[in-house]
């Protein structure tokens, strides 16, 4: 494991660690007791991340993953017989089931040796230890000791249900991975096949745009049954509001194993500042629901207003972050957005923060940050072959209006297109017991048109019922007036 690329992504984990932990009175815990991520402490000058992971094994057994990174700088190095400076660090472990049987283990990780005993640009340790154990449910303590100095210690203790019962769908801890590498020797730091190095933070700052996991899904064979299909959604979703649409979704089929493996990434780089669950769900051929677990992340991401003290917003980025918000600009504003030229670029600068101040005077980021999540929602839900979601007209109402309070959906059965009614309580201007009717003209994708409207100014056209029955029009790009050239006509 002691490689050049290794060592550059044991730099950045250190990197990431230290700096959540400078943030640690600002930081939320992390409430799902699944599994233990990112307990960092630090005593004297050992400095310590690490990860309790639970893994299901066989009927009868599981077995727990420990993750160990220390900071080469916190470590004392004493002299060897060879002359040469190494530091090392012993763990104790004790783990006590419920009927009293307790089982003790003690190991001791090496670092690399050194021409000198300075601490100073010393390479991060990374280890880890497994441990079989019989199902059941654990009281967990673990103390590392620096051995240079025994008062350099540092303790933990918990409480590990490692039950796993054989006749449902389970999840193992969510593996948060910063490095892998596809490998063909097998060691202890290898799984699948793949040589690996875990993320030690649920803290993701600004320059970590990638939120890369592995878990394991296990028992579909035996409760879903043999050959079958399911699938596992996933999204990441606002921890603020956990029940609005998700931000960011995936799904993937499976055929039912006694043990599955799902490897995903997701980019964050879009993202703003805010904490976030990781939420997935095992769903059966009928979408019923037989697993979930998530997983909490904090990310720090100041997407524009941190920039503008600096100047340091790109035209490009700016270029698109004026796309996002014309769909709610003022014909006035409009004349800047749609002009808008690299030259310039300070300019167009303090437009946007400007945009956002006249919206809400005092809190100018969080209006946008939240216009951008909407933005984000739209994308990942009604994106086209042919256009991004905020350039759809479902996608535009979505961000103009905000989401709908019901939507009645339609699908094609023979005698009318595909279609969605979208009603509101209530919309800015006023108007109450609104609506919005989308089409979908070729059934097969997710291209929905804006066909009609209660809300004024918007497209309106009476005949609407009729004319998503199929064979009441020639349905065609000339037809009624309706403009369906040009997909964004109507906001």
């Amino acid at each position: 494991m002691k490689n050049n690329t290794i060592g550059k992504v044991l730099y950045l984990i250190a990197f990431a660690v230290l700096f959540n932990m400078s943030q640690t009175s600002a930081m939320p815990t992390n409430s799902n007791k699944n599994y233990l991520t990112s307990d960092s402490v630090s005593l004297n000058k050992l400095v310590l991340n690490f990860n309790c992971l639970k893994f299901d094994m066989t009927k009868d057994s599981a077995y727990i993953e420990l993750q160990f990174l220390f900071i080469g700088n916190s470590m004392n190095y004493i002299r060897q017989t060879n002359g040469k400076y190494q530091a090392s660090v012993r763990v104790n472990i004790q783990l006590m089931a419920e009927g009293n049987d307790t089982i003790n283990v003690h190991q001791t990780f090496y670092s690399e040796t050194y021409d000198n005993q300075s601490n100073e640009d010393k390479n991060n340790l990374y280890d880890l230890l497994r441990i079989p154990l019989k199902k059941g449910i654990y009281d967990f303590y673990i103390a590392i000791y620096d051995n240079a100095n025994l008062e350099n210690k540092i303790t933990y203790s918990d409480r590990l249900d490692l039950s796993f019962p054989n006749n449902i769908v389970t999840f193992s801890s969510i593996q948060p991975i910063t490095y892998q590498n596809r490998v063909e020797e097998y060691n202890k730091y290898t799984k699948y096949g793949w040589e690996y190095l875990p993320y030690f933070s649920n803290y993701y700052p600004e320059v970590v745009n990638s939120l890369s996991y592995w878990v394991e899904i296990n028992n579909t064979e035996s409760v879903l049954g043999h050959n079958k299909s399911f699938t596992v959604f996933s999204k990441i979703v606002s921890a603020d509001d956990i029940h609005a649409e998700p931000l960011l979704s995936k799904q993937k089929t499976y055929t039912t194993d006694i043990r599955c493996l799902l490897m995903q990434n997701y980019n964050i780089e879009s993202l703003s500042s805010g904490n976030y669950l990781l939420q997935l769900e095992v769903r059966d051929e009928w979408d019923t629901i037989h697993a979930y677990t998530s997983y909490f992340f904090q990310r720090n991401n100041p997407l524009v207003f941190e920039n503008l003290q600096t100047n340091t917003m790109s035209y490009d980025t700016l270029k698109k972050y004026f796309d996002y918000i014309s769909v709610i600009a003022t014909p006035a504003e409009h004349k800047f957005i749609d002009n808008f030229t690299p030259e310039q670029l300070e300019d167009g600068i303090l437009f946007f923060y400007n945009f956002w101040k006249s919206r809400d005077e005092n809190h100018p980021v969080e209006t946008w940050y939240e216009y951008h999540n909407r933005v984000l929602r739209v994308n990942n839900n009604y994106s086209t072959l042919r256009y991004k979601g905020y350039r759809t007209d479902r996608g535009q109402c979505y961000l103009k209006y905000g989401p709908p309070s019901d939507i009645e959906y339609h699908n094609f059965d023979g005698n009318t297109y595909p279609y969605e009614i979208w009603y509101y309580n209530s919309v800015p201007n006023g108007q109450v017991n609104v609506y919005f009717v989308f089409y979908n003209l070729d059934r097969t994708t997710k291209d929905y048109r804006l066909l009609h409207s209660t809300v004024y100014g918007e497209a309106k056209f009476s005949d609407w019922e009729n004319y998503v029955k199929t064979g009441s029009y020639s349905i065609g790009k000339e037809d009624s007036g309706l403009d369906q050239e040009n997909h964004t006509t109507n906001f």
